[in-house]
C-alpha cells in the first residue's frame, strides 16, 4: 500500500511567507536564552549533543560566497517555495552575513 502525500496549499504557503518579511524579527539570542530558561539541564546537554555531533567537520572547508547577503533575499527576483524555506530560518540572523 502506498502513502498518500498531501500537497500544501500553496496560496496559504505564499501568504505566510510573505508575511514574515513584514513581521519583527526576533533576535535569535533571544530565542535561545528563552528556551534555556524552560529545558532542563539534561535536555540541554542532549540538544548540544547532537547540535555538536551534526555540525562536526573532519577538515577545514573552503567556501566560496556569490556575494548574496541574508537582507538580499527580502527583494527575490522570483520567489519559490526554496526561498520561502531559506528565510524562515535565515531571517534570525544579521542581515549582512553572506549567504550560499
Amino acid at each position: 500500500m502506498m502513502t498518500k502525500v498531501e500537497k500544501q496549499n500553496k496560496i496559504l504557503f505564499y501568504i505566510k511567507g510573505y508575511s514574515t518579511q513584514f513581521l519583527p524579527k526576533q533576535n535569535l539570542e533571544k530565542k535561545i536564552n528563552a528556551l534555556r530558561k524552560i529545558l532542563s539541564k539534561k535536555d540541554l546537554d542532549v540538544a548540544e549533543y547532537r547540535v555538536d555531533y551534526y555540525n562536526k567537520l573532519s577538515e577545514k572547508q573552503k567556501v566560496t560566497h556569490s556575494g548574496t547577503r541574508i537582507k538580499d533575499l527580502k527583494h527575490p527576483k522570483t520567489p519559490k517555495s526554496y526561498y520561502f524555506d531559506t528565510y524562515e530560518y535565515a531571517r534570525y540572523f544579521d542581515d549582512n552575513l553572506l549567504i550560499d
